[in-house]
């Protein structure tokens, strides 16, 4: 469970978003949204606070999830990136999408799963790429 950080959930499909911001609120963080990778830089910088970014790999706008997590973690290191996406954890990385190492939640996700990977992201644990949903 969250202690009140502030989660800034970047996902453009509109259902998925919601859907994760109910289980973040629900696990007692406190959640700030945005539908691309650009709107979510922008809102990242305004927005004071922002303990862990939970970003879609994939996101229209011309800024995907790993460069909006590349130049959060270049204003503000220690924020914590947790990448979620529908393609195989395989392919993300093969495809250059992702590095090794980040921790990724894989659609659809579990919100146990979720709940372990926020709790990663705020110790500052490292953590390994599965192939299926974290914890699974």
């Amino acid at each position: 469970r969250g202690d009140g950080q502030l989660v800034l959930v970047a996902e453009d499909d509109e259902k998925v978003r919601s859907l994760a911001v109910k289980a973040i609120t629900a696990l007692g963080y406190r959640v700030c949204e945005a539908e691309d990778g650009v709107t979510a830089l922008e809102t990242f910088d305004k927005t004071a606070g922002i303990d862990i970014m939970l970003t879609d790999v994939m996101l229209p706008g011309g800024m995907s999830g790993r460069d909006l997590a590349d130049e959060a973690a270049v204003r503000r290191p220690d924020v914590g990136i947790v990448f979620t996406s529908g393609y195989s954890v395989d392919a993300v990385i093969r495809d250059g999408k992702l590095n090794e190492g980040v921790e990724l939640l894989s659609k659809p996700y579990r919100r146990e799963a979720l709940a372990r990977a926020l709790r990663r992201a705020i110790d500052g644990v490292p953590t390994t790429v599965g192939s299926g949903p974290v914890g699974s």
